[in-house]
This record gives structure tokens, sequence and C-alpha cells, in this order.
């Protein structure tokens, strides 16, 4: 009679640290719905990790999303600023991404939260590569009920594509690999209302009113005319607003009620990613070796961040 077993999770009886790690083949399997394809989400797959508020979207052991620690390769991946990843990695150049959560040894005892390490692929003394592409586009949801309101009647463009290529193999059989990685990143889309930001502004009809408003408690014709001044790029904003909300509504002015309205420009958030790894392994002897990584993650996000109230006017 044969009797076969099915190998399930194994309980290290030696080690208290509760973890999970992904190999290669899961990581390419598992889906990573994020439009930069973060392999670090993979922790909300780990024990006692759960979504949290936060850069991170994800706590572990009940800690803060920016309690966790980033290592790639045994060395440091952490922004001091935010407590986020520093380096972006992509799926296709991780051999292994291990999470742990709770009772790690000392030599992860940076953060008291994730302990997310990666491992990245190098060569082998097979020649191997892949090429791949991923698209998503929007050609068939709805209009939204924000575009609705910008009075935008047909669902904006939006596509993501993704695509890229990877090889490695043998330098010196047995003794030197390399492995090499590029994909390019790019969105694009038309101007829409969920990259906007709310600003409640006076209408044409109040801006109109105040010059000719009285002067108030201290106040010169001079410094009136450096306020009128400062407001003067409302007659460049106005002509892209195509709704106002929340009128009618007032607010007061030197005891003169001066109507105003909330206007919401929309915008375009398109970017450009370049991602490139390489990765050179030398063999000295059977217990000793030498590695070098190189990464490089240029960006070219426009109308990303600072002041979006009024569109790109003054975003960066």
């Amino acid at each position: 009679m044969l009797v076969t077993e099915t190998s399930g999770v194994e309980l290290a009886k030696t080690n208290p640290t509760i973890e999970r790690t992904f190999s290669e083949r899961m990581v390419s399997d598992l889906p990573l719905t994020a439009a930069r394809r973060d392999v670090t989400r993979l922790a909300l797959l780990a024990p006692t990790v759960s979504r949290a508020p936060g850069s991170n979207e994800f706590s572990a052991n009940g800690q803060r999303a920016r309690n966790n620690n980033f290592i790639i390769d045994g060395v440091d991946n952490n922004d001091y600023t935010v407590t986020l990843n520093s380096a972006r990695v992509i799926p296709e150049s991780i051999e292994e991404v291990q999470i742990q959560t709770t009772a790690y040894s000392a030599e992860f005892g940076r953060s008291s939260g994730a302990q997310v390490s990666l491992v990245t692929k190098g060569g082998t003394n097979q020649l191997h590569g892949q090429l791949w592409e991923n698209y998503r586009g929007n050609w068939m949801e709805p209009v939204s009920l924000a575009n609705k309101r910008a009075l935008i009647n047909d669902t904006p463009r939006f596509s993501v594509n993704q695509f890229g290529a990877d090889g490695g193999g043998p330098i010196f059989t047995n003794r030197t690999f390399v492995f090499g990685l590029l994909e390019k990143n790019t969105r694009r889309e038309a101007p829409q209302a969920s990259n906007a930001v709310a600003a409640t502004i006076p209408t044409p009809a109040g801006y109109a009113m105040l010059p000719g408003l009285p002067l108030g408690s201290g106040q010169t014709p001079e410094s009136r005319q450096a306020v009128l001044s400062a407001l003067s790029f409302l007659e460049g904003v106005y002509p892209r607003v195509t709704n106002y909300e929340n009128v009618p509504a007032t607010t007061s002015v030197n005891g003169v009620a001066v109507p105003v309205g909330t206007i919401r420009i929309p915008i375009a958030n398109p970017y450009d990613l370049w991602y490139t790894s390489a990765r050179l392994d030398h063999k000295l002897t059977d217990k000793d070796s030498l590695t070098y990584r190189y990464h490089l993650d240029k960006r070219n996000e426009p109308n990303l961040t600072s002041n979006r109230q009024f569109g790109a006017k003054w975003s960066v």
C-alpha cells in the first residue's frame, strides 16, 4: 500500500518568529492591483498584518503603519522622512519576499512593525529572460459622480501601460553571473475631477464687487489694492470653472455679503516611470561571494503635489 503525504506549513519549533515567505513563483502569480505593482503590499497576506491609514497602508502587530522596516538583499531600504521603502522594486526583479511580523531576532530590531525583506534575482548558469506588458484602461467605466458635477459627460481617458524585459546568465560558468532588467510605466489621462482639490472663491459677481467695497477699520486704499492685486489671478481661473457648488452662499467682507462658491478644476495626473535594475555576482570560494547591485528609479510626475486647487497653475 502506497501512502503519500502532502507537505503543509511546517512549524519551526526552534524559532518563535511568525513570518510568511513568498517565492519567485508566488510573487509572479499573485495579482498586485496597485498601479505601480508594489511588492511590499504582499505583507497584507502575512499573519497579524491588516490595512491601516498611512503611507504604507499596512500595519503589523497593531503598530503604526510607519513602524515597518524595509530591507533589500540585507541592506537598509528605508526612507527616513516618511518611513516608506526608499527604492521601489517591481515583481519581475524579485526572487523572494519575506514578511516577519513578531518575535524576530535582534538583527531585525530597527522597528516594531513588520520586517519586509526582499531578495533580488541574480544570474544563473542557464540563460533566461522574459518580456511582459500590463495594461489597464477605463474605456468601459461609467462617468463618475464627481465628473458629472464638473459637467464632464464622457468618461475621461485613463490608461496605464507597464512593459519591460529582463535577462540573465553566466559570464563564467559556476563563477560569475549577471542579471539585468528594464521597465517603463506610463500613465495617460484626460483632466478629471478625481484629481481636483476643492477651493472656495468669490464668484465672478462677488469678485466684481470687491473694488467697490467700503474700507475696513484701519484699512488704507493701498492695502486694499494690494489684496486685489493678490487676487487678480482669479481672472485667469474663472474661464476654467465649469460649475460652482454650494451656491448661493456669501461671506462677509467689511460688513458686505460677497457671493462665493466652491470650485473643482479637473486636472490630469500623467506620469512616466523608468525602472532599471542590474546585479553582478561573483563566487570567490564555496563560502565567500561578492555582489554588486544597481537600481535606477527615475520618475516624471507633473501635477502630483503642491497646490492643485486652481488646476495646474501652482502644481509641481
